[in-house]
């Protein structure tokens, strides 16, 4: 065949080992271990090559997995502003610095709590804006409507990559020392979200949304966009 192509084929074909060696300090099921391919047959229709990739870039994938990621992420917003809750209504002692005496009735972790719920719920309301404009772009089929779909997705990654990082610390705050107890495994909101978020770094996707703001610069065609 000749040139660069892509192939998609079924883990259990002959030739094909999945090695169990992702060791990330969150997020398990990212897809990032090893996989090993020795004389492994295709047929046809499992081949794509880059030309007609490059003939048909309205056939874009990867803004559907973008958005599932983000979707993950948010996800973990969510349960970061659920712990608080739990957190701090299960709390019966105070600093006696505090606002009030009992924790749930302190203003200030009142408003933590609240900025928890508030990240969280952005962070959802992105991530469907995302999926609506996937969605739409899927129905037109255009290059067009595929490239808007694919910025939005960068967008919402980047917004709810931030609200989620802040989220995994803010639920931190609420619980003081309570919150880090090794038993709790709170930190796993944070590790869980920051693995997840290190696949496929938001500065890149910055960058790119800015080309495209300011010289109208088409998004890249691949698997991170």
């Amino acid at each position: 065949m000749g040139g660069v192509a892509v192939a998609v084929v079924p883990t259990h074909r002959e030739g094909v080992t999945c090695l169990d060696d992702w060791d990330g300090f969150g997020q398990r099921f990212t897809a990032s271990g090893t996989t090993v391919f020795r004389a492994v047959r295709l047929s046809p229709d499992e081949v794509v090559t880059a030309a007609e990739v490059e003939a048909r870039p309205a056939r874009r994938s990867s803004p559907f997995a973008q958005v599932y990621l983000t979707a993950v992420v948010a996800g973990i917003a969510a349960a970061c502003a659920r712990d608080a809750v739990a957190l701090v209504r299960g709390r019966r002692r105070n600093f006696f610095h505090g606002t009030a005496p009992e924790p749930r009735h302190d203003a200030v972790l009142q408003t933590t709590v609240g900025r928890l719920s508030a990240d969280a719920y952005a962070a959802r309301a992105t991530v469907l804006e995302a999926a609506r404009s996937l969605a739409a772009a899927q129905a037109d089929g255009s290059v067009a409507a595929m490239e808007r779909a694919a910025l939005d997705a960068a967008r919402a990654k980047v917004v709810v990559d931030e609200l989620t990082t802040r989220a995994a610390t803010g639920l931190l705050e609420a619980g003081s020392a309570s919150a880090v107890r090794a038993g709790a495994a709170l930190d796993r909101h944070w590790r869980n979200a920051r693995t997840v978020i290190a696949h496929n770094p938001a500065s890149y996707k910055l960058r790119v949304l800015g080309d495209h703001a300011l010289n109208g610069t088409p998004p890249p065609v691949g698997s991170f966009f």
